[in-house]
């Protein structure tokens, strides 16, 4: 896996199989700019009204609640387990989390994130990964948390998606079917599954 810094990120919406270039994220001076295209805009949609509104030209983001970037995008980043992971593996790199801008951020997401919105330029290196055997990677999410091993954190990366939440999640495909599936966390019971399903 590569990091890169980057000041420009290009937004696509995913409409079925159609792949509609939305607009561009611009950071310069520690503020993040969005513009939509004009083909965007003929479209009609208003994914973000009120902080978004679908007009040409450029907006500027007027608070800074994630760090600067509009809420609409702000969903598409991962949060407490998959940010848990990012963070590891910088730290593994000798690289410091806190240096990577949310546009950085959301270029790791790229295509592999939750819901209709793609991001370009992407890091390269991470890639879907697929693993039929949830019980190894129950044990990989284990010895990930308890044991600080960060052997197979490129694996749990690349099945983590974008999904929120602290506890321990992978997406993958299941008889063509897309499932999130949940694994304990360390500080769950051991049967915190059984619990959850009989609730």
């Amino acid at each position: 896996m590569t990091f890169q810094n980057t000041s420009v990120v290009h937004v696509y919406f995913i409409c079925g199989q159609k792949k509609l270039s939305m607009g561009r994220l611009v950071l310069k001076d520690r503020r993040i700019f969005f513009e939509y295209t004009l083909e965007f805009i003929k479209t009609g949609l208003e994914l973000s009204p009120l902080k978004l509104p679908l007009q040409p030209g450029i907006i500027m983001c007027e608070d800074r609640v994630f760090e600067g970037l509009f809420g609409v995008f702000n969903d598409s980043l991962p949060d407490g387990w998959g940010k848990l992971l990012l963070d590891r593996k910088l730290m593994s790199l000798r690289l410091n989390p806190g240096d990577l801008s949310p546009l950085n951020r959301l270029c790791y997401v790229g295509k592999n994130g939750m819901g209709a919105l793609v991001y370009e330029s992407e890091i390269e290196g991470i890639k879907p990964f697929y693993h039929e055997n949830l019980d190894e990677i129950a044990d990989k999410v284990v010895q990930f948390q308890e044991k600080d091993d960060d052997l197979f954190i490129d694996d749990l990366l690349a099945m983590n998606g974008s999904s929120a939440g602290a506890r321990p999640k992978i997406v993958t495909t299941i008889s063509k079917e897309d499932w999130i599936i949940k694994f304990r966390s360390s500080s769950d019971l051991k049967d915190i599954g059984l619990i959850r399903f009989l609730a």
